[in-house]
């Protein structure tokens, strides 16, 4: 399960956002960020990079910290990338699963670099 945004690249479109493997007690849950090209030709997606998510929050579940829904916005202005996650809350939730947790919804903001 694949959850983002598609953005214009030099490559052509490309998703970035969360690969959901795992479904732990009916919810969707993952732990990797992804980005692919879009290849329209062959009705393919070619994967770019994928990586684990760390969560760097004390709001995220350490072992399932997002529950699939992610956002990626550019901040033209800023020049950084705004990051929207909903996040599994450890210390609200009483455990993973889809009736049995509390979501948050957290902004992670890239640095500027001068």
């Amino acid at each position: 399960l694949l959850y983002g945004d598609i953005y214009p690249s030099s490559l052509g479109p490309m998703y970035i956002g969360t690969k959901t493997l795992h479904v732990v007690k009916g919810a969707a849950l993952t732990r990797h960020f992804a980005a692919y090209l879009i290849d329209f030709r062959n009705m393919n997606l070619e994967e770019v990079f994928c990586t684990e998510w760390k969560a760097s929050s004390r709001y995220e579940h350490p072992e399932y910290p997002i529950h699939t829904y992610s956002s990626v916005v550019h901040d033209t202005l800023r020049g950084r990338w705004l990051v929207l996650v909903e996040a599994v809350d450890p210390i609200h939730s009483r455990e993973p699963g889809l009736n049995t947790e509390v979501d948050r919804l957290l902004l992670y903001i890239s640095e500027v670099e001068d």
